[in-house]
């Protein structure tokens, strides 16, 4: 949660930000005019500059990784809220009585559809014994298997593994719909590292996604997309920053 001064409030994935005033001591230590930014903020700026979103007006960014990070283009311009808080989308609540999100709330979508809620559907599969190839890759440890592990035994081609992430793409894109029912971008464009799983991913998750939209047959189809600038998007977007200030 950064507000519109650069002061990182809160960030449940990295305790140290509380309060924090980043862009007041980078800027006193390198001497030089600072910008800070929420990092999906700075990567759906950067998709719509050189990226997937290039010419787009409605943009709705999704990061899946350690958590699920969110970015929001409306009329040409980055959506950050009242207080620079804004788009904080993986902590809306899908389930009252779902799992604990690493921000101490339950049931948020980050809780299900983030990378550490891929590896812990692994490991409840594995447990159950309906994931033998993914539990033979950990020499049977349970408590080793990871979302990255899963996702490389599905790009594999192991029946198991892809049943996973097909169930996973399915909460994916549960809250995909809630978010573009609400906003309705022009494009979707899906960022963080488990876009690297591809088609093994987005296929099931755009399956998921059009059976369950609002009036599906009588509005214009919602692309989703992969980044296209990877792990640099939020370098790229902060530079972008960088250069409007400068």
């Amino acid at each position: 949660m950064v507000d519109h001064e650069g002061t990182i409030h809160y960030s449940p994935n990295v305790p140290a930000f509380l309060h924090a005033p980043v862009r007041q001591r980078v800027e006193a230590a390198v001497g030089l005019p600072t910008v800070v930014d929420n990092d999906a903020n700075v990567a759906v700026l950067a998709e719509l500059v050189h990226g997937a979103a290039r010419g787009g007006t409605d943009v709705l960014l999704i990061t899946l990784g350690t958590g699920v990070g969110g970015g929001i283009v409306t009329r040409g311009e980055v959506f950050r809220g009242a207080h620079g808080f804004g788009a904080e989308i993986g902590h809306f609540q899908v389930d009252p009585d779902g799992p604990l999100c690493a921000c101490g709330q339950r049931g948020h979508w980050e809780a299900v559809a983030s990378g550490t809620a891929l590896g812990a559907l692994g490991r409840e599969w594995a447990a159950a014994g309906a994931a033998p190839s993914v539990l033979a890759r950990t020499n049977g440890s349970v408590d080793t298997i990871t979302g990255v592990l899963v996702g490389d035994v599905a790009q594999e081609g192991a029946p198991d593994a892809i049943a996973i992430v097909q169930e996973y793409a399915r909460r994916v894109a549960v809250g995909l719909v809630g978010l573009v029912n609400v906003f309705d971008p022009e494009l979707v464009v899906v960022s963080g590292g488990l876009v690297e799983l591809d088609d093994v991913l987005l296929t099931p998750m755009r399956g998921a996604f059009d059976g369950r939209i609002e009036g599906a047959p009588h509005r214009p189809t919602v692309p989703i997309v992969a980044a296209e600038l990877g792990g640099r998007a939020g370098v790229v977007g902060a530079a972008v920053l960088a250069r409007d200030l400068a």
